[in-house]
Protein backbone atom coordinates (compact mmCIF):
# COMPACT_ATOMS: atom_id res chain seq x y z
CA UNK A 1 0.00 0.00 0.00
CA UNK A 2 1.19 3.55 -0.65
CA UNK A 3 0.30 7.09 0.38
CA UNK A 4 -0.93 6.11 3.85
CA UNK A 5 -0.31 9.61 5.25
CA UNK A 6 -2.01 12.74 3.88
CA UNK A 7 -0.81 16.16 5.04
CA UNK A 8 -2.44 19.56 4.52
CA UNK A 9 -1.18 22.78 6.07
CA UNK A 10 -1.26 26.52 5.70
CA UNK A 11 0.34 29.56 7.28
CA UNK A 12 -0.59 33.18 6.78
CA UNK A 13 0.76 36.46 8.15
CA UNK A 14 -0.66 39.96 8.13
CA UNK A 15 0.65 42.93 10.11
CA UNK A 16 0.70 46.56 9.10
CA UNK A 17 1.46 46.59 5.37
CA UNK A 18 3.10 43.17 5.25
CA UNK A 19 1.19 40.02 4.42
CA UNK A 20 1.93 36.65 2.92
CA UNK A 21 0.67 33.09 2.95
CA UNK A 22 1.77 29.63 1.99
CA UNK A 23 -0.23 26.43 1.91
CA UNK A 24 -0.12 22.88 0.62
CA UNK A 25 -2.90 20.34 0.59
CA UNK A 26 -3.26 16.64 0.05
CA UNK A 27 0.47 15.86 0.12
CA UNK A 28 0.82 12.10 0.37
CA UNK A 29 3.60 10.02 1.87
CA UNK A 30 4.42 6.37 2.43
CA UNK A 31 5.13 4.74 5.78
CA UNK A 32 6.15 1.17 6.49
CA UNK A 33 4.68 0.97 10.02
CA UNK A 34 1.05 0.42 10.95
CA UNK A 35 0.79 1.77 14.51
CA UNK A 36 -0.50 5.10 15.80
CA UNK A 37 -0.74 6.78 19.18
CA UNK A 38 -3.24 9.59 19.83
CA UNK A 39 -2.80 10.82 23.37
CA UNK A 40 -3.08 13.74 25.76
CA UNK A 41 -0.07 14.01 28.06
CA UNK A 42 0.46 16.13 31.14
CA UNK A 43 3.94 17.67 30.76
CA UNK A 44 5.82 18.81 33.87
CA UNK A 45 8.61 21.38 34.29
CA UNK A 46 11.16 18.56 34.40
CA UNK A 47 12.13 16.77 31.21
CA UNK A 48 10.12 13.62 30.46
CA UNK A 49 9.85 11.19 27.59
CA UNK A 50 6.87 11.55 25.27
CA UNK A 51 4.49 8.60 25.60
CA UNK A 52 4.67 6.47 22.45
CA UNK A 53 2.11 3.75 23.05
CA UNK A 54 3.21 0.73 20.97
CA UNK A 55 5.31 2.79 18.55
CA UNK A 56 9.05 2.08 18.41
CA UNK A 57 10.14 4.50 15.66
CA UNK A 58 8.15 7.69 15.15
CA UNK A 59 7.48 8.94 11.66
CA UNK A 60 4.95 11.76 11.49
CA UNK A 61 3.98 13.78 14.55
CA UNK A 62 1.42 16.52 15.13
CA UNK A 63 1.27 18.16 18.55
CA UNK A 64 -0.63 21.02 20.19
CA UNK A 65 -0.01 22.79 23.47
CA UNK A 66 -3.44 22.90 25.13
CA UNK A 67 -2.41 25.37 27.85
CA UNK A 68 -3.84 28.91 27.94
CA UNK A 69 -0.72 30.71 29.12
CA UNK A 70 2.45 28.57 29.37
CA UNK A 71 4.82 27.28 26.72
CA UNK A 72 6.50 23.91 26.34
CA UNK A 73 9.42 22.58 24.33
CA UNK A 74 10.37 19.38 22.53
CA UNK A 75 13.85 17.86 22.56
CA UNK A 76 15.07 15.17 20.15
CA UNK A 77 16.62 13.18 23.04
CA UNK A 78 17.17 13.38 26.78
CA UNK A 79 19.46 16.23 27.73
CA UNK A 80 19.46 17.60 24.19
CA UNK A 81 18.82 21.23 23.33
CA UNK A 82 15.22 22.27 22.75
CA UNK A 83 14.37 22.14 19.05
CA UNK A 84 10.66 23.04 19.01
CA UNK A 85 8.90 25.61 21.18
CA UNK A 86 5.11 25.75 21.38
CA UNK A 87 3.61 28.75 23.10
CA UNK A 88 0.12 28.52 24.60
CA UNK A 89 -2.30 27.10 22.02
CA UNK A 90 0.34 26.62 19.31
CA UNK A 91 0.84 23.48 17.25
CA UNK A 92 3.42 21.82 15.02
CA UNK A 93 3.43 19.13 12.35
CA UNK A 94 6.65 17.38 11.37
CA UNK A 95 8.44 14.13 10.68
CA UNK A 96 10.44 13.13 13.73
CA UNK A 97 13.95 11.79 13.15
CA UNK A 98 14.79 9.22 15.76
CA UNK A 99 13.31 7.52 18.77
CA UNK A 100 11.36 8.99 21.65
CA UNK A 101 11.45 12.78 21.94
CA UNK A 102 11.45 14.44 25.34
CA UNK A 103 9.11 17.24 26.38
CA UNK A 104 9.33 19.90 29.07
CA UNK A 105 7.04 22.66 30.27
CA UNK A 106 8.51 26.06 31.10
CA UNK A 107 6.70 27.69 34.01
CA UNK A 108 3.90 25.32 34.97
CA UNK A 109 2.56 21.94 33.95
CA UNK A 110 0.77 21.89 30.57
CA UNK A 111 -1.33 19.37 28.67
CA UNK A 112 -0.44 18.51 25.10
CA UNK A 113 -2.44 16.53 22.56
CA UNK A 114 -0.60 14.64 19.87
CA UNK A 115 -0.90 12.04 17.15
CA UNK A 116 2.09 9.88 16.27
CA UNK A 117 2.35 7.70 13.18
CA UNK A 118 4.90 4.91 13.09
CA UNK A 119 7.62 5.29 10.47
Amino acid sequence: MANEVTVSMSLSFSKSTVSDALSWSDLQFDVTGSKIAHLVQNVAITEEVLGLGDIVTIGWMIVRNLDDSNFMEIRPATGAADCIKLKAGECALFRHAGTAPFVIADTATVNIEYLLIED
